[in-house]
């Protein structure tokens, strides 16, 4: 993880790869679509890589 980033995967995403919460690196987090576009919506946000 990158200071003061976050990374979050696609729930769609992991769940066709078989991703769980306990297979991602600490701090990585699974969230839909709300959480993503009230990440990129969020004040102060400088980069999106999707």
């Amino acid at each position: 993880m990158v200071d003061g980033g976050r990374v979050i995967v696609c729930t769609q995403c992991a769940a066709r790869r078989g991703i769980l919460e306990g297979d991602l690196r600490a701090g990585v987090t699974i969230a839909g679509a709300a959480v993503f576009a009230e990440q990129i919506l969020g004040e102060g946000v400088q980069a999106l890589v999707y």
